[in-house]
């Protein structure tokens, strides 16, 4: 019985995650035609501005499939990342939607194979505040079951973080600011299992 309602809360939880995806896609077509603030970031003023697309998704992709493994057998934890993942795209529309911003100056625009198979080959730029790639990994390496196994993560999500930088895909604030949301996320995904099972 609690097998069967945990593959009911995993199919709920994926199809939630499909549909605020499907929503987000939407949403990041009209911010692209909104105007925003460009800001003065002395961090990426001293940085050169080089194409790091390909270890930047070596590294993304490879994060994703080692976690996918190493969660192969969890699926109460895939289920709660899924969810945390969800919530984490509800807060960047949310911020995103707060902070309109411009691209920061001496962009490289990252381009992503698989996401732009996904949304027909369309490029963005001023998704920005805060970074999904780095949150992303963040909220992967906060999953994590070991110590050992953070460790590793968190030193991946830095090494993207720092090289989206130097790609000037990202303001320093939002790379920096990206792993509070993370945490922000899962915890919101705690609490509503726990408000679940309570009821």
């Amino acid at each position: 019985m609690q097998d069967h309602k945990l593959k009911r809360s995993f199919w709920r939880t994926a199809a939630f995650l499909f549909a605020v995806l499907a929503v987000f896609g939407n949403y990041l077509e009209w911010n692209e035609r909104r105007t925003g603030a460009v800001l003065q970031d002395p961090v990426l003023a001293v940085l050169p501005s080089m194409d790091l697309a390909w270890p930047i998704f070596f590294l993304i992709y490879g994060m994703l499939l080692l976690a996918v493994f190493i969660h192969r057998l969890d699926l109460q934890a895939v289920t709660d990342l899924l969810r945390a993942y969800a919530f984490l795209n509800l807060l960047r529309m949310t911020m995103m939607f707060l902070t309109p911003l411009e691209a920061p100056e001496g962009l490289v625009i990252l381009r992503d194979p698989f996401v732009e198979l996904l949304i027909g080959g369309r490029v963005f730029v001023k998704d920005l505040f805060f970074s999904g790639h780095t949150s992303f990994l963040f909220l992967i390496s906060l999953s994590m079951p070991t110590r050992a196994w953070r460790t590793a993560f968190f030193t991946g999500t830095f090494l993207v973080g720092s090289m989206l930088l130097i790609q000037h895909a990202h303001y320093t604030v939002d790379v920096v600011a990206a792993p509070f949301f993370s945490a922000a996320a899962l915890n919101l995904s705690l609490r509503w299992r726990e408000s679940r099972a309570k009821t």
